[in-house]
């Protein structure tokens, strides 16, 4: 395994990668997608559409917010933007 897993604008050590793939593992409910036509910016963020919709989600967390278009009636919130609802909700 890499010393690190890089993508721009996040540095993860490979611990905390496994560490957060087990807490989603344990955590997560698996959620059966249904199919859907919708034509987005990148074709390849359909998958987490289809389960957001289908897992009725309360919004959808991405730090490319546009790719997302109003008009899918999703909640589409950036990572801070989470961590300040999460917090209010306290």
């Amino acid at each position: 395994m890499p010393r690190s897993w890089r993508v721009p604008r996040f540095e993860l050590e490979p611990a905390d990668v496994s560490e957060v793939l087990r807490q989603l593992e344990a955590d997560g409910e698996r959620i059966a997608t249904t199919s859907s036509r919708v034509q987005l910016p990148d074709p390849d963020d359909l998958a987490f559409v289809e389960v957001a919709r289908s897992g009725k989600a309360d919004a959808l967390v991405s730090g490319n917010a546009r790719h997302f278009p109003e008009r899918l009636g999703i909640d589409v919130l950036s990572p801070r933007a989470l961590l300040q609802r999460l917090e209010a909700e306290k």
